[in-house]
């Protein structure tokens, strides 16, 4: 008897096997592909036979039916044959035709706005088998509409008293850009109406107490023992609270920017300042210090509030200066800055100019307008930008050798921090290459004229007893130099080690240093793209290389190689066969696996302005990576109209 199993499978549609793809482009028409169902699978055990029962929405002919059966058995491993039929409709259950898609649409809007939005602009088909085919915009729509398609069927079971599958289908509409519009921006379009105040007139109103004639002290110098003290400051935050007597407690938060003490007044019968106080005002108050058991802190207990004049700052330089770098709060989490404060103290201190330069985001741009024909001063739209280079090339001054025709010399260095000018080398560690294997190993402390920071006597295991003899940097640099000599150079992040090793040869040697330079960092990112770090621990880990002790010169150089090793033998497989064809791999990287650095730019001319946000554009929406990056290629491109700086320490 032959023994066999029937299957009604879960998921009818055959483009839902995993792996169907190839058989997908068999089809001339992939609509008939995406609406052909298995209607059961039956497996002869015996025969060793898989067969399908397929319904297709229409005819195919026997060709396509034998390269579907060759396409399934190569996928299910086994030989398949398929049974055809096509499906029928009957059109007296269910005429699609007369069935109102654009009122379900109108429902589904108005019901869920949320999946609504995901919608393409024809947000709804529907086929003869009671599939509705929903039309989205993004296939990141499925990550929203998932979760809620059982509601959504729901709704549609009840609004046409029929039930139907759901099928959605990618369509991604081009956005319509609206037109740039212009606003305030050139010289001509700010006024000079605003006065700045020359002197203001102290306000001395006395809000509890008496009036205060002592001068002021700094919060910062306060001692807990000072009594009847009189501070000044700038009120942060206020609260009232009714106690049984009926009285109010006014308690509120003073700062000098020294420092910020917790005040606490009382009101009286005569004099009540709860109403009074103000976030934002200016204040003296005078009083003494004493330990709150409910706040369990110090606080300012006051027996005197007056109104007071804040102290003005002014800029009494001849030559006004013009802050190019200015961050506000719609800078990303790093500004309290409030734009009109900022504006209106550079217009009262006479500046003809202020820039808005915050990180990644242009959207203090209107209001700073604004503000600029308000108070009559210029303003600079600018960012302060994630820069990254994608142009970068992965070997520095390279020969047009092959990569072995000469020597090889795999370096890493070890330091007692990052900046070269500042910082010492502690250890050189190197590998020679010769024909492909190592030749030579070099491995040399060196005796720093400082203590070894705690860290990186942490990280190096390198300590101040083990430089304590070694020889000096010069004496070092100088066999390095012999040892390195007519070679390429090799590094793990090359712009680190050569750059100090640039600095060095040229302070203790007075040697200008350029070699041949490949970054096998930069190499890692071309050819394993798809690792989340290209540290070098990482990255030997990936390519199974055993580390024996890393963040050691002479053992992280032996890494390096062996990465190096891997990485030539794939450019070989490319046909890459010189270390010069090596750059041509540099556009394989991706913007997101490259170190960013900050850059200011500010707007010439209407064009930059235009250009400017053309970047901020892309940055977001093509480039984020934790932070919107600007790659190199697409700055030159939109360059004309912007003037570029390097921002802080971290340009």
């Amino acid at each position: 008897m032959t023994k066999q199993y029937l299957i009604e499978p879960k998921m009818k549609n055959l483009s839902e096997i995993r792996g169907i793809e190839e058989i997908s482009l068999l089809f001339p028409d992939l609509q008939v592909f995406a609406g052909i169902e298995i209607e059961k699978i039956i497996i002869n055990c015996q025969a060793q036979v898989v067969t399908l029962w397929l319904r297709t929405p229409e005819e195919i002919g026997d060709e396509l039916k034998a390269e579907i059966e060759q396409g399934l058995s190569g996928l299910l491993k086994a030989k398949c044959k398929a049974k055809v039929a096509k499906k029928t409709v009957n059109s007296a259950v269910f005429d699609h035709r007369a069935f109102n898609l654009q009122a379900l649409a109108g429902g589904i809007k108005e019901k869920f706005p949320g999946i609504y939005a995901w919608l393409t602009s024809s947000p709804l088909e529907l086929e003869a088998d009671h599939t509705l085919i929903i039309n989205i915009n993004t296939p990141l729509a499925l990550d929203y509409i998932r979760p809620r398609e059982q509601q959504l069927l729901n709704y549609i079971q009840k609004r046409s008293g029929m039930s139907f599958k759901l099928r959605y289908e990618v369509s991604e509409e081009p956005l319509e850009i609206p037109p740039f519009q212009e606003f305030a921006f050139e010289e001509e379009s700010y006024r000079q109406d605003f006065t700045p105040p020359q002197n203001r007139q102290k306000v001395s109103e006395v809000l509890l107490g008496s009036k205060i004639k002592e001068g002021a002290q700094w919060i910062k110098d306060l001692q807990e023992e000072d009594e009847k003290v009189v501070i000044e400051g700038e009120v942060l935050k206020t609260e009232i609270r009714s106690l049984k007597s009926g009285r109010n407690l006014l308690l509120f938060d003073l700062t000098d920017y020294t420092d910020s003490i917790s005040v606490k007044a009382f009101a009286t019968q005569k004099q009540d300042p709860s109403s009074l106080v103000q976030k934002g005002m200016w204040l003296r108050v005078k009083g003494n210090l004493q330990y709150d058991d409910y706040a369990k802190e110090i606080v300012f207990m006051a027996r005197s509030i007056q109104v007071t004049s804040a102290p003005e700052i002014v800029d009494e330089v001849e030559e006004k200066r013009i802050e190019l770098h200015l961050h506000t709060k719609m800078s990303a989490m790093d500004s309290l800055v409030d734009l009109e404060k900022a504006i209106k103290m550079a217009a009262e201190w006479g500046h003809k100019a202020i820039a808005i330069t915050d990180h990644g985001v242009l959207q203090a741009f209107p209001e700073a307008a604004r503000l600029g024909a308000k108070y009559g001063i210029k303003i600079i739209y600018g960012m302060e930008g994630y820069l990254v280079n994608d142009e970068e090339p992965i070997v520095f001054n390279p020969p047009s050798s092959a990569f072995f025709d000469g020597p090889l010399v795999v370096v890493d260095i070890e330091t007692t921090g990052l900046n070269p000018r500042r910082e010492e080398l502690l250890e050189i560690g190197a590998v020679k290459i010769v024909n492909g294997e190592v030749s030579e190993v070099f491995e040399k402390l060196v005796r720093p004229t400082r203590s070894i920071p705690p860290k990186i006597r942490a990280l190096t295991g390198i300590t101040n007893e083990m430089v304590k003899e070694a020889p000096l940097p010069e004496d070092v640099l100088s066999e390095f130099k012999e040892f390195a000599t007519g070679a390429v150079l090799a590094a793990h992040n090359a712009q680190f080690d050569l750059g100090f090793l640039q600095e060095k040869f040229e302070k203790h040697l007075d040697y200008d240093f350029t070699p041949p330079v490949v970054d096998t960092l930069a190499l890692s990112r071309a050819l394993w793209s798809h690792l989340k770090s290209h540290r070098l621990d990482a990255v030997a880990k990936e390519l199974g290389i055993v580390q024996q002790q890393h963040h050691r010169a002479g053992d992280d150089a032996q890494t390096a190689w062996r990465i190096l090793e891997k990485g030539l033998e794939l450019c070989k497989e490319r046909s890459l066969k010189n270390w010069s064809n090596l750059n041509l791999l540099a556009p394989e990287i991706h913007p997101e696996n490259l170190h960013t650095y900050h850059i200011i730019l500010l707007v010439k001319d209407l064009t930059g302005l235009r250009n400017l946000y053309k970047l901020v554009s892309a940055s977001h929406l093509k480039y984020f990576h934790r932070h919107p990056r600007i790659p190199r290629s697409l700055l030159s491109e939109f360059r004309e109209g912007l003037l570029l700086g390097s921002a802080c320490e971290a340009g």
